[in-house]
């Protein structure tokens, strides 16, 4: 009787475990996701507004040289001016409008690519910039807050 009781018992086990086998759910592999940090110094041009919770910070930056693109790619980034999303927590109560400041911008690449600043630093304000634009053979224009993409640079957030 008992080995009889552990045939089913194992017999059971057995037909549950292969049981599991037979389904037809592929499983998902998901590409790691990841981040890029940089520290980026630029002026001031706007700051997050409370009463619009879509606004973003917007910083005329220095170019970003060693700048790699969503797709992993080296794709260095000219200078220019650009929105940051900023995430909850990140406080720009320090700053204002006109302020030299420092932003550590994390760039995520993967299955959900995005970037943000994460810290923003008040720099001196007689800290010498090159905010240059033309230097980069950007045309001379520096404005790419209405641009998607350009130069292989994404700018908007996923």
């Amino acid at each position: 009787m008992r080995v009889g009781l552990l045939f089913f018992i194992s017999l059971f086990f057995t037909s549950f475990l292969l049981g599991g086998c037979d389904s037809q759910e592929t499983p998902q592999i998901t590409a790691p996701s990841h981040v890029d940090v940089y520290l980026v110094r630029g002026v001031v041009k706007a700051l997050p507004s409370p009463e619009n919770l879509g606004s973003e910070l917007m910083v005329q930056h220095e170019a970003i040289p060693s700048f790699i693109g969503m797709e992993g790619q080296s794709s260095p980034m000219p200078a220019m001016t650009m929105p940051f999303p900023t995430p909850e927590g990140v406080l720009t109560d320090a700053i204002k409008v006109g302020d030299k400041v420092e932003l550590k911008l994390e760039v995520t690449r993967g299955p959900n690519p995005g970037f943000e600043a994460t810290a923003i630093t008040p720099l001196a304000a007689d800290l010498e910039l090159n905010l240059n634009t033309t230097a980069a053979g950007h045309g001379g224009h520096d404005d790419h807050a209405g641009h998607s993409d350009h130069a292989g640079h994404d700018h908007a957030t996923h």
